[in-house]
């Protein structure tokens, strides 16, 4: 995320297409990435090529229409670790120093991961605590 900003905007607003309408057209993301990347052919290119990776990992499937995708697989963390590392590198690479805690998994750009992070995972982290404020809790860079 943080080596590869694009890969985060493309993860973005196809998680967020997932979100609300369960597809994305390829054209509708390459739309939304022009207007934060610039019209140039090497977005269009790497647009391209981000998606057919997430293709190819089985995180996003054809749809019906062709250029359509859909929800695919989501994978699974379950070691810890892995689990912080992917907050933590959502976090940095999106600038957030606070995350509502009961939102990770909402969060668009990490739509093809599911993340069931505990409370213990969180308190034993040298990278993130938690904190809460008025009946929130939320996951805090150190």
């Amino acid at each position: 995320m943080m080596a590869y900003p694009i890969f985060t905007d493309i993860a973005s607003i196809a998680g967020r297409f997932l979100y609300l309408h369960e597809a994305f057209q390829v054209s509708s993301v390459t739309k939304r990435i022009y207007e934060l990347w610039g019209e140039r052919d090497t977005v269009k290119y790497a647009t391209e090529k981000i998606i057919s990776t997430m293709s190819d990992m089985g995180v996003i499937s054809h749809g019906e229409k062709p250029g359509e995708y859909k929800r695919g697989r989501r994978i699974v963390v379950n070691d810890p670790e892995y689990k912080l590392f992917l907050v933590n590198s959502f976090m940095l690479a999106t600038n957030k120093k606070t995350l509502q805690y009961d939102t990770i998994e909402d969060q668009y750009p990490l739509f093809p991961f599911k993340i069931d992070l505990a409370v213990h995972e969180v308190n034993e982290s040298e990278t993130v605590s938690l904190n809460r404020f008025d009946n929130q809790t939320f996951v805090v860079m150190k």
